[in-house]
């Protein structure tokens, strides 16, 4: 173990910012005797991006990558290692960084080394920790990496859409409607026109008004997914189509060796 392992779980990243130099004091006294009975309540430490106030820091980081350092080697020594560490915030990392590691474990009689969780006496396999000891030899294991199941925004997103909708051409999608695959022919939309007009404000002083912008005649059109719509509507459609300047003119539904062309079906 480095023998400044103690100050580098303490000790704060160093890193460029524009508010290293900031003070940390609200009150700066340049040269001159402020009597204390006149100087206001004020927060000690500033508040706000970059002026944080004091609080405890602790860095896991460095006993993870020591722990993994040592995979292979018998627990004893490495805990006895660990141990080695002095002083109160020490005592709190190494808490932490051994209740990453799965110590009681053991061989189910399907040979797969267990450990049972302290929720509710549950056994899982113990490669789902950081870090196990094996039951056998003592000596320190590395768990499995597991990628996370979550999937991104995009992702979902992407899914979402090629459930419902596929592009034929530049001029036609396939759309599901009630269950049923439908080509749908496009066509551009008339732009939309805008407007402001300045409305008096009722509650403030005279002569103070405000702008309001609002859609000048709003057309109304029969769209042939979403049905009558208008151009309130157009948020929907480029929801709908992935576009804002087309709507659905005319549908027709899709044959089975178009809905086989486009992967949507069994050959």
């Amino acid at each position: 173990m480095r023998q400044d392992m103690q100050k580098v779980l303490s000790e704060h990243g160093r890193s460029a910012s524009r508010y290293r130099y900031a003070p940390s004091r609200v009150r700066v006294i340049d040269g001159e005797v402020v009597s204390l009975s006149r100087e206001p309540m004020q927060l000690r430490y500033r508040t706000g991006y970059g002026r944080a106030a004091k609080e405890s820091y602790l860095s896991f980081k460095p006993l993870h990558r020591f722990l993994a350092s040592r995979i292979g080697q018998p627990w004893d020594e490495v805990h006895s290692e660990l141990r080695g560490l002095k002083g109160a915030r020490s005592e709190e990392a190494i808490a932490h960084a051994v209740g990453d590691v799965a110590v009681n474990t053991f061989i189910d009689i399907d040979g797969v080394v267990k450990v049972t969780t302290p929720y509710y006496g549950v056994q899982i396999a113990a490669d789902w920790y950081d870090f196990y000891v094996h039951p056998t030899s003592r000596c320190l294991h590395g768990g499995t990496p597991r990628q996370s199941g979550r999937k991104s925004w995009a992702e979902r997103a992407a899914e979402e859409v090629a459930a419902r909708r596929r592009d034929i051409d530049a001029s036609t999608q396939a759309h599901l409607v009630d269950g049923i695959w439908y080509a749908v022919k496009l066509a551009p939309l008339a732009p939309l026109v805008r407007y402001s007009h300045l409305t008096p404000l009722p509650f403030a002083r005279r002569g103070r008004v405000y702008a309001t912008t609002s859609i000048a005649d709003p057309k109304v059109f029969c769209d042939a997914v979403l049905g009558q719509a208008d151009d309130y509507h157009r948020g929907n459609l480029e929801r709908l189509y992935g576009r804002k300047d087309v709507y659905g003119i005319s549908r027709r539904q899709l044959g089975h060796k178009e809905l086989v062309k486009l992967g949507l079906a069994a050959a």
